[in-house]
This record gives C-alpha cells, sequence and structure tokens, in this order.
C-alpha cells in the first residue's frame, strides 16, 4: 500500500520539460549532476536514461521529488500549483507548460510547492493537525504493537462507530524520513456528478479515500494527522501513536505549537511598525474565526483595501461591533505592502492548524522576524516545521 498512487512517470516527463537548465538545477539540488555524465546540450532522452540508472533506494529523496513534480504537471494539478505561483508572482507563470511550471516551483518555492501537494494529496493542507512531540523519539514498532495500535484505536474510537473492516495500513515501501500509516474508510464513497473546467460532466467521490492519515518525522518529531475536523479525534489518535508506538506518555503530543493566534485576543495588540522593517504597512485580509458565544458557526471574512490609510478585515470587524478579544481566530491572512512600489506586497496566512505560507527567501525571512515579534510564531517550533520536510 503506498499513500499516494504517483502518475506515470516515463520519457515523456524528460520531453515535456525539455531544458537542460532545469534538469541540471534539480539534479545539482540531490548533488549527483556530475555522476550522471550529462553534458549542457544533452537531449532529453539521454536525461532519461542517465537518471534510470540511478538507484532508486539510495536516492529515495531524488526519485520521490521527481515524481512530484511529474504528479503536479499533469492536468489535475496544474491549476492549484498555477494559482499559488501567481500569488509567488513567478514571471510568465501563465505561459508555462504544466511541466514545466512544476520544475520551476519545486526548484524556486519548495515550501509552496509541498503545500499544494499536500492538498493535491490528502484532501485539504488545513485539515491537517501538525503536532510537536516533546522531544524526536525513533519510529519502527514491531507487529505486535501495530497490533495493539490498533486495537487502541478501535477501542478510542469506538464512539465513532468502528465496524469489523476497520484496518490500519503502514505505507510500504518505508520512507527514510518519515513513517506513515493509513485507515482507509469502511464503506464505498459515493459519487456525485459534477462539472470540470472544460465543462465535461466527471464524477469524483464525496470523500476522500482515508478517514484517518498519519505521518511521523522520527528525526524532528513532529505528527502530522488528518481525522476530520474536530480537534477531539486528531488529539485522540495523536494520544493511542504516543503511547502505543513511540512508547511515550498520552501527553507527549500536548506541547506549544509553532503558530499562536492568542496574542489577537489582547485589546491592546496592534500590527505595528518597528525601526528597521522594510515594509511600509501591514494589513489583515482575510480572517477565519468562530464567535465563543457561537463555536458551531464558522466565519470567513475577506476585505480588500490596498490605499495607503485603507481600512483592513479586523476594523471592518470592529466597524460592525466584532472584536477580536471575542473571538477564536483559526486564520489570518495579512498583506505586507513594501516601499518599492505599490505592486510590491506579500500575502501570508497563517492558521491555527499550522500553517504557514513563508519561504525561505529574503523577504519571508524578514516577515518571519516580525510575526515572532508579535509573539504569533514560536521561532524554534517554526524552524522545526521547516525542517520536517514534505507530506
Amino acid at each position: 500500500m503506498a499513500l499516494v498512487d504517483h502518475e506515470s512517470l516515463n520519457r515523456g516527463f524528460f520531453r515535456g520539460i525539455d531544458s537542460t537548465a532545469l534538469f541540471r538545477r534539480f539534479f545539482e539540488h540531490f548533488g549527483v549532476w556530475d555522476q550522471m555524465g550529462i553534458a549542457d546540450d544533452s537531449r532529453p532522452e539521454t536525461i532519461y536514461l542517465a537518471w534510470s540508472k540511478l538507484d532508486p533506494e539510495t536516492h529515495a529523496d531524488l526519485h520521490e521529488s521527481i515524481r512530484r513534480v511529474n504528479d503536479l504537471g499533469h492536468e489535475k494539478g496544474r491549476w492549484a500549483l498555477l494559482y499559488r505561483a501567481r500569488d509567488c508572482r513567478v514571471e510568465g507563470c501563465d505561459d508555462l507548460t504544466p511541466l514545466v511550471l512544476s520544475m520551476t516551483m519545486f526548484l524556486e518555492h519548495r515550501q509552496v510547492f509541498e503545500e499544494v501537494y499536500g492538498f493535491y494529496t490528502i484532501e485539504k493542507t488545513d485539515s491537517l493537525d501538525i503536532l510537536i512531540g516533546r522531544d524526536p523519539v525513533p519510529c519502527d514498532p514491531t507487529e505486535d504493537q501495530l497490533q495493539e495500535f490498533r486495537n487502541r484505536l478501535v477501542r478510542t474510537l469506538k464512539r465513532e462507530a468502528v465496524g469489523d473492516g476497520f484496518r490500519v495500513e503502514v505505507a510500504e515501501p518505508r520512507h527514510p524520513k518519515k513513517w506513515m500509516v493509513v485507515v482507509p474508510h469502511e464503506t464505498q464513497a459515493k459519487d456525485d456528478f459534477e462539472f470540470d473546467e472544460d465543462g465535461e460532466i466527471v464524477n469524483r467521490p464525496r470523500r476522500p479515500i482515508y478517514d484517518i492519515v498519519l505521518i511521523y518525522y522520527p528525526d524532528t518529531g513532529m505528527l502530522k494527522i488528518k481525522a476530520g475536523r474536530g480537534k477531539r479525534k486528531a488529539n485522540d489518535v495523536a494520544e493511542c501513536f504516543a503511547t502505543e508506538i513511540l512508547n511515550r506518555p498520552p501527553d507527549h503530543f500536548r506541547v506549544r505549537k509553532a503558530v499562536s493566534l492568542d496574542p489577537l485576543r489582547d485589546p491592546e495588540f496592534s500590527f505595528t511598525r518597528a525601526p528597521g522593517d522594510n515594509f511600509k504597512w501591514v494589513r489583515p485580509r482575510r480572517i477565519r474565526f468562530r464567535k465563543r458565544a457561537d463555536a458551531a458557526a464558522l466565519h470567513d471574512v475577506q476585505y480588500n483595501d490596498d490605499a495607503d490609510g485603507g481600512k483592513s478585515v479586523v476594523e471592518y470587524l470592529e466597524s460592525d461591533g466584532v472584536r477580536l478579544s471575542a473571538l477564536d481566530v483559526e486564520s489570518l491572512t495579512l498583506r505586507f505592502m513594501f516601499m518599492r512600489h505599490d505592486r510590491d506586497f506579500r500575502d501570508v496566512t497563517i492558521s491555527t492548524s499550522e500553517r504557514c505560507t513563508l519561504d525561505d527567501t529574503n523577504v519571508d525571512r524578514s516577515i518571519l522576524r516580525v510575526l515572532v515579534r508579535w509573539g504569533l510564531l514560536d521561532p524554534s517550533a517554526k524552524e522545526r516545521l521547516s525542517g520536517a520536510g514534505p507530506n
């Protein structure tokens, strides 16, 4: 069982990109370009043959990454990637072929690429709860441990009407940097019929294949869980994993997260500049929240006003009598406008599900320092998240 069913990867992928310069950057990233013996004017066929001779086990990260680039270079992943490429202001992104766009985003905006891939493979990035353990723990469970993990999940999730078809499947082959397990839905999902981008009727399942997805990174101690929308279920699964697989206490993953939106509740909080900040202004543009008086309803409000001295979505809400101190904010999108010209801006989204759309660039590192100063990001936890690799 594999967590992702990759698209077919063959000579067509290399012909579709048809750029020795891009392939050189890609293979140099993994330190194998020189040993492949490829000339700068080599044709796609030559590059394909050289790649096919690389041992998949020795170069597992390379092979997984090139398959991800190929996956998002197909039509099913193209549009999600293109929208994010526009956000990153990739030059000429609308004119790039899907495969070239995919490779470009992998090389130049890796974190954005992996977020899109997470959306493409595991329903939606926001549905992944990310927890950080008290310390990194090796993960190589025995068959007995896996069986007890399954039994514990059945006992814990009994209120979820677990039946005889409840299966816990470990992803094979094992990835060198992460341990993955999934719990498929016990019943087949019914199909819905809808129109695709070309106006053709297609059938799509109402829900993803897996009821639970669990991804653990032993080197960093980070755990990603998709267990539906309820936090309680994710916490229950994390507790079972900690006790039965890692032999750790039940509260192993109940530690401070990288993202905290609690400072927004302080009536004195403000998005203020400080000496040395290189942006002209910052303004909240979109906010997702629940009112404490009615936690069942999730509100999503967007307000765009880029004029100097314009109103933010927070000011819009306050003018309507809604105060941040009375809300549980789940996601916030900020627009940072920089000094050079009016189109030089960066939108950043942070959420309580640990989503943070920052890349490893000079601009984003300066924004990271500001978010840390405001108390919205924990720098040590953010570093552990960024080093954990793809989903």
